[in-house]
């Protein structure tokens, strides 16, 4: 039945009058009694509802979903930080570790060290050779 106003409506302008049983139609075209004319509204009518209630359901399914897509980026990026700063903290620790275990290198004792091998293998190699 949509199809049929439809198709009236991509012939040109819709006509319209008011006949009465036996009377002669004054142009030519499909003749609807009030129940059919009732009807088509009706139909149009709950086309019109059930699209909106199709497009309401879209929109609600389309939300859904961005919400659900959302807390998952939202879930992985918390997880992600805590990752990161519980990597942090430990590196924290270890530095703070390394720190406290450094030993100074001691200048002294190695020149010395070296001053006195440095003397001792002088003294053997004279002595070695002066005999």
């Amino acid at each position: 039945m949509i199809l049929l106003l439809l198709c009236s409506l991509a012939y040109g302008e819709p006509q319209f009058t008011q006949l009465t049983k036996g009377e002669p139609a004054p142009f030519s075209g499909r003749l609807f009694n009030d129940e059919a004319v009732a009807n088509l509204i009706v139909d149009q009518k709950s086309i019109e509802e059930a699209c909106s209630i199709e497009v309401d359901f879209e929109l609600e399914k389309a939300q859904a979903k961005w919400n659900y897509d959302y807390q998952i980026m939202q879930i992985s990026l918390q997880g992600k930080l805590e990752r990161a700063n519980a990597v942090i903290e430990s590196q924290s620790q270890e530095i703070d570790y390394l720190r406290g275990e450094h030993k100074p290198a001691r200048t002294f004792l190695w020149i010395s060290t070296g001053f006195a091998v440095g003397t001792l293998t002088s003294l053997g190699i004279y002595h070695s050779v002066k005999d």
